[in-house]
């Protein structure tokens, strides 16, 4: 989530390897994140990750919190 909307597209990478893109005007963007499913020897609920960069959204100073989520 961005304090303000950004004023181009904003690509945020994460330690996973995925990407979510913020369009212009937003402050938010989502990223589907396949998980393992239940089974009798793993629950498969866990996922955690963080932002390893940011590019975009013509921002004098973007600062990614640095707290796993």
């Amino acid at each position: 989530t961005l304090t303000n909307p950004a004023q181009t597209p904003v690509t945020v990478t994460l330690s996973n390897g995925s990407t979510i893109v913020i369009d212009a005007g937003k402050t938010t963007g989502t990223v589907d994140v396949p998980t393992a499913g239940n089974d009798v020897y793993n629950n498969g609920s866990t996922v955690s990750t963080t932002i390893t960069g940011t590019t975009g959204g013509n921002f004098e100073n973007l600062v990614p919190n640095p707290v796993p989520a």
